[in-house]
């Protein structure tokens, strides 16, 4: 009976800690209309972001939760970069929050977000349809062109991994056929948060990482050795480097890792 009175205890102050929290952030109201949508795990809820031009959707109950905590209101992302991107890659889009992000940032950037996941995909084109400069594709970024499969689908939908072989059903692109499919002649910032599949893609950089300015990346050699290894040896022409989050940031020029709004 004692172990039920502390679990719920606890229980109860990590929901007013979660509901304190969105207060501060959006305000009463929407915070309470927020949270309580929010009860219902699975639903596709909408909320409205401070400094964020439009209403973003997600699943409540869900890792979309902290997937847009940690890009809006932890600083994930919060740095910017010495002159204005014109031209980012988002691989690993996930729903389209860092997407919206930068597409409010840096409003004269054409961004090309890549997602593997069809559920994933299906949020993602809804919070960008409204940012013109934004492209969606339902792909996964690899070193060569195939189909893959997703290996852990039974996982959170923020940290799906993709691998060849069996019967895959996801396309598979590559930063050369972008470049050539979009005209490209230099990509500004490359964010890779792709689970793993970052050391394939980095380890067979050598035709395109030169046309990188910058890139921002979150490693993941818990799933697969040498994720560190292969960024390393890529990124070893960049001179200035900051952290941001779990993130590491690498610029051909200066950097600023301070916590920014939109």
């Amino acid at each position: 009976m004692l172990k039920f009175f502390y679990r719920a205890v606890k229980r109860l102050k990590r929901r007013s800690l979660f509901l304190f929290r969105y207060i501060s952030w959006l305000g009463l109201r929407d915070a309470l209309s927020f949270v309580w949508a929010n009860r219902r795990i699975g639903r596709q809820i909408t909320v409205s972001i401070p400094a964020v031009k439009t209403s973003l959707v997600l699943r409540g109950g869900t890792s979309d939760i902290s997937v847009l905590e940690n890009t809006f209101l932890h600083g994930h992302y919060g740095f910017t970069l010495s002159q204005d991107p014109k031209l980012m890659i988002d691989a690993g889009a996930h729903v389209g929050f860092v997407s919206v992000l930068f597409a409010n940032r840096y409003p004269d950037c054409k961004i090309i977000a890549i997602e593997p996941d069809v559920s994933n995909y299906e949020l993602l084109s809804r919070n960008t349809e409204q940012y013109t400069n934004v492209t969606a594709l339902n792909a996964a970024l690899w070193f060569k062109q195939t189909t893959l499969e997703i290996v852990n689908p039974k996982d959170d939908n923020w940290a799906y991994r993709v691998a060849a072989g069996g019967d895959g059903e996801v396309v598979a692109v590559t930063l050369g056929e972008l470049i050539k499919d979009f005209s490209l002649r230099q990509i500004d910032l490359l964010k890779l948060d792709i689970e793993g599949a970052e050391k394939e893609v980095l380890e067979n950089s050598s035709p395109w990482i030169n046309d990188v300015d910058a890139m921002v990346i979150e490693l993941h050699d818990r799933f697969k050795s040498g994720c560190s290894q292969a960024f390393y040896d890529a990124t070893q022409r960049f001179p200035c480097e900051v952290r941001s989050g779990p993130n590491i940031v690498v610029s051909m020029n200066e950097l600023n890792e301070r916590e920014i709004q939109p």
